[in-house]
């Protein structure tokens, strides 16, 4: 008999049980698609999901540091167009 799921209320899950959901989740396709008529080719969805689990989480670092960078390249913008003393006008 299959174990209900573990209820979480509302609070984000530690990193080794999210680590725990996405494997098991993983093996759940793995197991599903054994069980259907497809081909059988299991190397190519573990590779993807190999794939995955570094390349995106290097992305979304990525992604936080451009951001990171862009607002601090704005701020850093804006403070010098306030301490100019014509009110941020470039002169013609």
């Amino acid at each position: 008999m299959k174990q209900p799921e573990k209820v979480t209320t509302g609070m984000q899950p530690d990193s080794a049980e999210e680590e725990q959901m996405v494997e098991k989740a993983f093996q759940n396709v793995l197991s599903a698609y054994l069980a259907s008529n497809h081909r059988k080719k299991v190397e190519i969805i573990e590779r993807a999901y190999r794939f995955a689990k570094v390349k995106i989480p290097e992305k979304v670092d990525e992604a936080v540091e451009k951001r990171r960078e862009e607002r601090l390249e704005k701020a850093f913008e804006k403070k010098e167009e306030e301490g100019k003393p014509d009110g941020g006008s470039e002169p013609s």
